[in-house]
């Protein structure tokens, strides 16, 4: 329920609706030890990206970083793809926060972790590399422009638009 409504951009009540799942657990006497703990740490990493869209990345982190602690108690043979999403996630708060290189290399290792892990096709390392070509350009493309502009002269834009008018 909480996804369907992060989906529609309810976000408050996206973020209510995890919290109240998370309770739900801690008060569980489920003998599915690893089921549950799986179940806990994607909560909060969907909460996580929850509260990247109300810009709150600083206790995005703290949730993504949660996450990752409960996901040390699994089994090292168990499925790969809720750290490759708890990873995505973290790159993509490295990227609103601007720390591009710590984006890019966490980006990185999700391509990594996506090859060796059976439920990914090559379409999705594909998805994962168009997403890091997007950053790394976005990354380039600032400091190239930031670089440009301070050399740039006011005359010299002036005299590009007289050669496109024909002046």
């Amino acid at each position: 329920m909480a996804c369907c409504y992060f989906e529609l951009g309810k976000y408050d009540m996206a973020m209510k609706t995890f919290q109240r799942a998370l309770e739900l657990f801690h008060n569980s006497k489920s003998s599915a030890w690893i089921s549950t703990i799986v179940d806990q740490a994607s909560i909060m990493n969907n909460m996580a990206y929850t509260l990247i869209k109300h810009k709150q990345f600083d206790d995005a982190s703290d949730l993504v970083d949660a996450s990752f602690e409960l996901q040390q108690f699994l089994p090292e043979t168990s499925d790969k793809t809720l750290t490759i999403s708890t990873l995505s996630t973290m790159a993509y708060i490295y990227y609103r926060t601007k720390k591009y290189r710590l984006s890019l290399d966490t980006y990185s290792a999700c391509v990594q972790l996506q090859v060796d892990n059976t439920m990914y096709t090559e379409s999705d390392h594909v998805e994962v590399l168009k997403k890091m070509a997007g950053k790394i350009y976005s990354y380039v493309w600032h400091d190239t422009l930031s670089i440009h502009t301070s050399k740039l002269t006011y005359r010299q834009p002036a005299r590009y638009l007289q050669k496109d008018q024909g002046l």
